[in-house]
Formats: structure tokens, sequence, C-alpha cells
């Protein structure tokens, strides 16, 4: 995929993924999903130049490859009650291996009426934007890419679904969520590139 604006910017970005997928039954009361994937990413970011402005990805042009495992289990504690057990593993090229847990519990009160809780940890990874990018008007940096770590998640989730009539239903959910490592903007005096 290409984007150009001519005399501005221009960008390149080609993409390519494999993902593969297998689903088994264990006995009666499990289903398991495991599985994997791919993706490359190949691009080109010409510097940005204007009278007052520098805008440039540095390096120009790179290729990031991410790659992922994961296991799921569903498993039926009896008629009314079900666990799902998941994990998987990212491999980010900014920052390496993430573990990604969740587990959810899911409890049918009636055949119109169901209960929910889940727990699981999610991760936003850097992108090229967070560590590579350099922003430079007149003499001032305004963006430097760098040491962006990845953002945690911990989320908490309760909830309910019924169906009080054949016509209507209900959904309610709440979350919990615990953040670390947040990025955030923080207008600073900035010194002049020398």
């Amino acid at each position: 995929m290409a984007f150009s604006l001519p005399g501005t910017a221009s960008d390149y970005l080609n993409t390519y993924d494999l993902d593969v997928q297998h689903s088994l039954s264990w006995g009666t009361r499990q289903r398991i999903v495991w599985g994997g994937g791919v993706r490359v990413a190949k691009d080109k970011f010409p510097t940005v130049l204007s009278s007052t402005q520098v805008l440039q990805f540095t390096p120009a042009s790179r290729t990031l490859s991410l790659a992922d495992i994961f296991v799921q289990d569903s498993i039926s504690l009896t008629e009314s009650l079900k666990a799902v057990l998941g994990a998987k593993l990212e491999d980010d090229p900014y920052t390496g291996v993430e573990p990604l847990p969740s587990a959810r519990l899911s409890w049918k009160v009636t055949d119109s009426h169901l209960l929910w809780l889940a727990v699981s940890r999610a991760v936003r990874a850097p992108s090229r934007i967070d560590r590579d990018l350099v922003e430079v008007i007149g003499p001032v940096v305004v963006i430097r890419g760098g040491d962006f770590r990845p953002e945690k998640l911990l989320a908490y989730e309760l909830g309910y679904r019924g169906q009080p009539a054949p016509n209507a239903s209900i959904s309610i959910s709440t979350f919990y969520n615990v953040y670390h490592d947040l990025r955030s903007a923080d207008f600073r005096r900035c010194s002049p590139i020398a």
C-alpha cells in the first residue's frame, strides 16, 4: 500500500499475515482451540521537509515481525457452569515476549439468564510512531521517539445477560481496569537542536 501527497508526504507499507488455528474436543466436557500467527510489515517513510518543519522516521525504512501463539480451553464444569481459560504469548519487535492470560466463568442461571465474570491482561506495544518518529519545528524538537514501554492493562469484568420476554433482551457489563505504564504528554521547555 502506498500513500502520496505530492510535495508534502508519502509512505509505503506492505503487510503479510499468516495465521493458523486448530480446534479439538478433549472428552465430552472440553473444547480446545490453539494456534499462532506471524505478521511481517515492511515500510518506508521518506522525510517530510518544509521551511519550518522536519518530520521523519529514524530509520526511514524498517521490516518488523510480530509473532504469537495461543491456546484456549472451554470447560463445561456442570450443565450450567462453564470456564474458559486462555493464554497467548506475543513476541513484539520492540518489547519482546508478552504473556496475555485470560479467564472467564459463566453461569447459566436459567435458560434466559446468564451471569459471567472475567479477568484478562492486555498490552499495547509501541509502534513505529512511538519509537522512531522525530518532529522538529524550527530549532525545537517537538516529538522524539525513544524508550516507549508497553502500556499494560489488567481488566476485570462482571456481566449479566437476560431475555425477560421473547422480543426483549438486556445485557449489562461492568469493568474495572488497572493500567500500568500509561503514556502521557508532558509539555516542558525543550532545548534547541545543536
